[in-house]
Formats: structure tokens, sequence, C-alpha cells
């Protein structure tokens, strides 16, 4: 079987590095070949085709810009043509529209992220309702739709009436691994972390979305003297968010980095306040480096850690209680919570377990008439 993974370019971000798990897990079960097909010039700054080329995955580069959208189509069908393409898996609104108006032979299969009205929150909000539309009438055109958490697919299915598939993100648990003692400590020198306190992690962009401010908020309140809360990312709120936590010094800013698992894997315990989410990889890899969960209480978040004891749920929009639960982290044995926290991340959701039930699907789509 001949697959492709059709993405728009490889942005440091979290579909890209779910593309990365799918098809590192393929390469490692041997049984379809898949290449990685990219349609815009990558920016160099912002790019993490430098991970597939080191995994040693296929990739095809199509290099066609934005403005000359159009022009991908009839690359696109001899692409698929020449290389006798069964499956195209799509992740993105100019991948999908191009693989719809391509009129392959090939099947397409798409894996939905987010709530699809949430499509084009970057874009201004005079035109988000279109492109929400325009992508929402696309996906429906689709072979399969693939959600990435139950959450997802339960408002794909409940919101939308779309009848979709669900395969769960996975993580490379070979790649986020815990450190000895000793050597997370001697990483933490060399980031100019603490040793003799403990260390919350804060890991992604810094917009609305993430809701950081409650976090920032919830140790202003606190203001522990035996810990620091370690915000790692970029974003529109990252100034602001400086702004507010001036003059505390337990809340520290590391600003964009190339190698998050250093941060992973030197932290005690991961906290996420996001608002919405579709299954967040960043806490699937802090979990695989061993680190326990406080996260909100959103659909995706509580599936991770529902009947686990590797993390606990607070209300996203209290402060108080995000307090509490940091009162209570003082009673762990972080050790075993550590362990709890691996052997989740590794029993549920490595990648060849991923790419297996991906494969599945193509196998079932390709009946399709």
């Amino acid at each position: 079987m001949n697959t492709i993974y059709f993405v728009s370019r490889a942005k440091t971000s979290g579909p890209i590095n779910q593309g990365l798990n799918i098809l590192n897990g393929m390469k490692q079960n041997g049984r379809v070949h898949s290449t990685f097909v990219t349609l815009d010039p990558e920016v160099a700054e912002d790019s993490w085709l430098y991970r597939y080329k080191e995994a040693g995955i296929n990739i095809a580069q199509f290099n066609v810009p934005l403005w000359k959208t159009l022009f991908a189509i009839p690359k696109l069908r001899r692409y698929v043509k020449d290389n006798a393409i069964d499956v195209i898996h799509a992740s993105g609104l100019r991948v999908c529209f191009v693989a719809l108006f391509a009129h392959t032979k090939a099947k397409i299969v798409i894996t939905q992220r987010c709530n699809p009205n949430e499509i084009a929150e970057r874009y201004s909000p005079l035109i988000q309702p279109f492109f929400n539309g325009f992508y929402l009438w696309l996906i429906k055109k689709m072979d399969v739709i693939v959600a990435c958490s139950k959450s997802i697919q339960k408002i794909l299915i409940k919101d939308y009436h779309i009848n979709a598939e669900c395969v769960q993100n996975g993580v490379n648990t070979d790649f986020f691994k815990p450190l000895s003692k000793d050597a997370k400590q001697q990483l933490r020198k060399r980031l100019n972390l603490p040793v003799d306190k403990k260390v919350y992690l804060v890991l992604g962009s810094f917009r609305h979305r993430k809701n950081n401010g409650l976090i920032v908020d919830a140790f202003k309140k606190m203001n522990p003297k035996d810990s620091v809360v370690v915000f790692v990312g970029r974003g529109a709120e990252e100034e602001m968010l400086k702004e507010s936590a001036k003059g505390f010094h337990n809340i520290i800013f590391i600003g964009h980095t190339n190698t998050p698992i250093d941060y992973l894997q030197s932290a005690d315990i991961l906290i996420s306040a996001s608002l919405a989410e579709g299954l967040p990889n960043t806490v699937l890899e802090a979990m695989s480096c061993g680190l326990p969960c406080i996260l909100s209480d959103i659909g995706p978040h509580e599936e991770i850690v529902e009947g686990t004891e590797a993390g606990i749920i607070f209300d996203k929009n209290s402060v108080d209680e995000l307090c509490s639960c940091l009162c209570d982290v003082s009673s762990w044995n972080i050790d075993e919570k550590s362990k709890i926290a691996r052997n989740v991340a590794v029993e549920n959701f490595g990648i060849k377990s991923l790419a297996a039930k991906y494969e599945s699907i193509y196998k079932e789509v390709l009946k399709m008439k």
C-alpha cells in the first residue's frame, strides 16, 4: 500500500509532530510505504522538516506558495498517478482543498484535530465564518474523517452529524523518556534551572486558548518558596504574561526552544490550563517523560488521565481550584507519580499502535466504492 501524509508545510506544531509519529510508526511496522508531502516552501526558522529527514522518512516537496495554490492541483494529480498512491492522508484546509479538486483515484483520509469552528481562529474575525464554513463543507467531502480524540469525535458526531472514526494521538516513548536523577540534576544546571526546588512546566504557545494567565495568577497568589513555574514557548500573549509576572521570581519565562525535550526531562510536573485542545501532544510527551500533570477540566485532558493517577483536574476558570491542586501536590510521592505517568503513556499512546490503527482505516477505505 502506498500512502502520502499531505500537509501545507512542516511547521513546528502539534499536527506535524503527530504526522511524524504516524510515519515513524508505519516505518517501524513495515507494512505501508508512506511519504511526507508538503505543499508550501518551508520557512527555515519554523520548520521540523529536518526531523522527518533524521527519521529516514520519504519526503516530497511541491514548493507551491499560497497564491499559486491552484497550480498544486495538477501537481498532486501527477504525483498520485506516477507513484501509484492509494491513500492521501490530509491535514489542513488548503491540502484538503487540493486533494479534493485533484480528482485522483486515491482515497482521502483526514485527521480532525480541533472543533471545525476553530480552524480559522488565527484569521480576522470578519473572515472566520467563511473559512470555517468552507472547511466544514470540504471535510464532509472526504472519504473518511478521523478524530484525534474521543472528545473531538463526540463533537463531530453530535454538533456536525459527521460519522467520524477515532484514533487517539500518540507519542514516541523511545524518544520522550525520563532521565536518571543525576542526569536530571545535570540538565537543570545546564538550563540554569534550580536544582533544589520543584519545577512546574508550562510548554506551548502563548495565546488566549492556552489560558496561561490563570497559571500566572495562581503562582502570584501562592508565591511558593519551594517551587518555580517555567514557561517555555512564544506567542501573542507573551509580553502581557511577563508584565503580569513582573517581580515574582518563582515565575520564569524561557522563550522559544528547538529542544523542548530538555525542559520536559528536567521538570517535575506539567501544568495545562487550556480552554480547548484536540489531544495535546505536550501532555502525552510530558507523561512519557515521567511528568504527572495538573490539567484543566476539558474533555481531551480528562480522556488522557481518566481511570489513572497520572494527573489531577481543575476548573479551567478557577484560580482558587488550581491553587488547591498546587497544595495537594505537596503530599504527592513524585517518584511514584512519575512511574504511573510513564506507564500510561507507554501502554496507551505508543506510536506502533497509533500507526496500526491508521493502517486498518486505510485498508477499510480502499474497500469503499
